[in-house]
């Protein structure tokens, strides 16, 4: 699964992620629920075959896909995730973001969850920035949607 793969899922935007575009990236994201993935310039290794993909994430909140990457850019002090993703940002100046409105939030959800689980499958293992998501088995298994 790779970037290529995200575009006939009909991902768009393919934005530069780096500190220095937020306002750019704040002017070009939606306020929709969605989907989003940041990917690297080039194929990584996995453990199973190589991946350009490096986190799936959704926005299920209101603000939507601009207000949840906008919190990478400004993380509490106590919000962990997000202040991983910015060390990432930082370590990572080339990483790209692609989205795509999912219509809901239960449908975001669902996608980010499916995305997870195929990416999985294919890779036998999560996407790298994703290290802590368990979310993928537990939507599935706990009946949610």
């Amino acid at each position: 699964m790779n970037r290529a793969d995200l575009q006939t899922l009909t991902f768009q935007g393919w934005l530069p992620l780096g500190l220095g575009e937020e306002t750019r990236l704040m002017a070009a994201l939606p306020t929709c629920f969605g989907v989003y993935a940041f990917v690297f310039p080039g194929q990584q290794v996995r453990r199973i075959g190589t991946s350009d993909i490096a986190y799936i994430g959704s926005a299920k909140n209101q603000g939507g896909l601009r207000h949840r990457i906008r919190g990478y850019f400004h993380p509490g002090y106590d919000n962990r995730t997000n202040i991983r993703m910015q060390q990432h940002m930082r370590e990572n100046p080339a990483l790209m973001i692609g989205y795509v409105d999912a219509g809901s939030k239960d449908r975001a959800k669902l996608l980010e969850s499916d995305l997870l689980l195929r990416f999985e499958r294919e890779h036998g293992e999560l996407p790298p920035f994703n290290k802590h998501r368990q979310l993928a088995r537990l939507w599935h298994t706990s009946g949610a949607g």
